[in-house]
């Protein structure tokens, strides 16, 4: 009980209702995260907020602890709108802010994509107090020019942008245009931005925040000695400009949890599939030394994700696959029951590498290396969480070497490998890396043992996803994204298909319309070429047998067939033309006579 009073206390000193307080307090939040300390006093007050801050550090808690006081304070709906990149990260925000205002009863709606948009209208017609959503579903609804849905968001107090840096990077600029046109002005609403990099991505979002944003960074030294973080008034770039003198862009130093620890395995990509296996089984004996349960193992395609899922099925490991590819439904199933213990291994793209918390991961292990360092960051987050310790383990083909090293120097460290042979690295400081546990040593002896056995599963997962035609619709789904990239490009380039408006609403049909036509032309990868070739109606390579026109005085060939015994039309001819016509039909005629009056006879 003195525990959460101090707690409680905690929470008090940074302006927030007793309340709210004891919200935090029940939920078992001891005492306010640096993030917390330095954004919730600036939120109270009215000011535009960019937050960084190491994924799990309560960044959710740091914008929906004031929204929900300023609710109490002056109850109506719709107060806030929190935009996010990805459907499970908006269900997984409703439920925090559900949490936290359990005591005044605040009202949720998640509006995402997946979903029945009736029902989600006639949710938002009853003015919930927070939507929470992605911006194409939200756009969707606001463009279907219904009266409610246009007057929805008049009285809008708070805009939230979280993971604001993945927002335009996966395209969401135009999206979010649209929307702050429909929005109340940025003199009568509170933006906040939070994420766990600030890219130089994040100058489009400057026209947002025009009301002196103040920027906040809760750095790697404040998390040691838990002091406030970092927090200054920005002018016009501040949302470009690393904080406190940092390089601008993704080189600057990046804040990771404390209690990670990296490493990584350089590996054949032939033999690849072995090394997971063989990890995986190495983490599954050493849950007697490394804290919590559940891994998280993360890949770049939806293929390889479905493709290495069923592989660790058929080798008797409880794993499920969470992709852009499944229905809404099966994607909330797939985490509950890996949030649930049900499963042991989440095989998931980078949709599950912003803003999910499942606290009790073991080990992220990074099937491929990413393309962006961002993206590394935000999928170790996914372990070591609010204190917690995790590891993250990259296996690094001949091929991701260079990707690897970027990596290492936006990370600011050497990684150390978990090779048993391989000879120990150095910091980048020049001191030692951390060891990696003996009981996490990897010798390739040991994983050559289990190939044969690994490759027979990918070979099954393999025959499974072409059968059920899961790679044709993986197929067809990179040849859409790819008409929606060279559609964009020529957009930017105000190429004359797309009408000369430098990419206005009228050319994105022509996109998307564009891109359904490639998507049919894809054909199954189990489909013949020939077969192909005549179904998109290619006839650049001509048949193996072309019609040949007859020369000229080329007569006609006749095959002479003898006589039925008896009779009849014994110079009956069988005669074909050039074309291979059947041309008796003149002497079959008599024949048949014949036939029927020697029977009558």
């Amino acid at each position: 009980m003195a525990a959460r009073r101090e707690a409680s206390r905690a929470f008090l000193d940074l302006g927030l209702h007793d309340w709210l307080a004891r919200s935090c307090a029940q939920l078992g939040m001891r005492e306010p995260m640096p993030i917390q300390r330095a954004a919730i006093p600036a939120i109270l007050s009215g000011r535009d907020v960019i937050g960084r801050a190491s994924t799990g550090s309560g960044k959710t808690a740091a914008f929906a602890l004031p929204i929900l006081q300023r609710l109490s304070e002056e109850p109506f709906g719709v107060f806030a709108l929190v935009l996010t990149p990805t459907r499970e990260l908006a269900v997984q925000i409703s439920e925090q802010v559900r949490a936290l205002g359990e005591l005044m009863r605040v009202r949720c709606e998640v509006v995402v994509g997946g979903a029945d948009m009736i029902a989600q209208a006639a949710a938002l017609g009853r003015r919930p107090h927070v939507v929470i959503g992605t911006p194409g579903r939200l756009l969707d609804h606001l463009r279907s020019g219904q009266a409610e849905a246009a007057a929805l968001f008049v009285r809008l107090r708070v805009l939230v942008l979280d993971e604001a840096d993945r927002l335009l990077d996966l395209g969401f600029g135009a999206e979010i245009a649209q929307l702050l046109e429909r929005l109340p002005p940025s003199d009568r609403r509170q933006t906040l931005l939070f994420s766990a990099t600030i890219t130089a991505s994040l100058r489009e979002l400057q026209a947002i925040a025009l009301d002196t944003p103040l920027v906040v960074d809760a750095r790697r030294d404040a998390r040691a000695t838990g002091t406030d973080g970092a927090a200054r008034s920005a002018g016009g770039d501040a949302a470009g400009d690393g904080v406190d003198g940092e390089p601008e862009g993704e080189e600057g130093a990046v804040v990771l949890p404390t209690g990670l620890s990296q490493y990584h395995l350089f590996v054949p990509l032939k033999v690849k599939d072995a090394y997971l296996v063989h990890a995986l089984r190495l983490l599954a004996d050493a849950r007697g030394t490394v804290e919590g349960r559940g891994y998280i193992v993360f890949t770049s395609t939806c293929a390889s994700c479905e493709l290495l899922t069923r592989m660790l099925l058929e080798l008797g490991v409880q794993a499920t696959s969470l992709h852009s590819l499944q229905p809404q439904r099966a994607r909330i199933a797939a985490l509950q029951r890996f949030r649930s213990h049900l499963v042991d291994v989440l095989v998931a793209t980078d949709i599950a590498a912003r803003g999910l918390d499942v606290p009790a991961v073991c080990a992220v292990i990074n099937y491929n290396v990413p393309a962006m360092p961002a993206d590394y960051v935000h999928r170790v987050g996914r372990t070591a969480r609010a204190g917690r310790r995790g590891l993250a383990i990259t296996l690094v083909s001949q091929y991701e070497v260079d990707r690897f090293l970027a990596i290492e120097r936006v990370v600011g460290a050497t990684v150390p490998s978990l090779d048993a042979d391989a000879p120990a690295d150095g910091g980048a400081d020049g001191g030692a890396a951390r060891a990696p546990p003996a009981a996490l040593s990897v010798r390739e002896s040991a994983v050559l043992r289990c190939l044969p056995e690994v490759s027979g599963a990918r070979r099954a997962a393999m025959l499974q996803l072409t059968e059920n035609g899961f790679l044709g619709k993986a197929q067809q789904r990179r040849a859409k994204r790819r008409a929606e990239r060279e559609g964009a490009i020529a957009r930017a380039a105000g190429a004359p298909e797309t009408g000369g408006d430098g990419g206005g609403a009228a050319a994105a049909p022509r996109t998307r319309d564009r891109a359904h036509a490639l998507a049919a032309k894809a054909p199954p990868l189990h489909e013949p070429r020939a077969r192909a070739r005549d179904r998109r109606g290619d006839t650049a390579r001509p048949p193996l047998r072309a019609a040949v026109a007859p020369e000229p005085g080329a007569g006609e060939r006749t095959a002479k067939r003898k006589a039925p015994s008896g009779g009849g039309s014994s110079q009956a001819r069988r005669t074909y033309g050039a074309n291979g016509v059947h041309r008796n039909a003149a002497s079959a005629a008599p024949t048949a006579q014949a036939k029927r009056a020697k029977s009558a006879r």
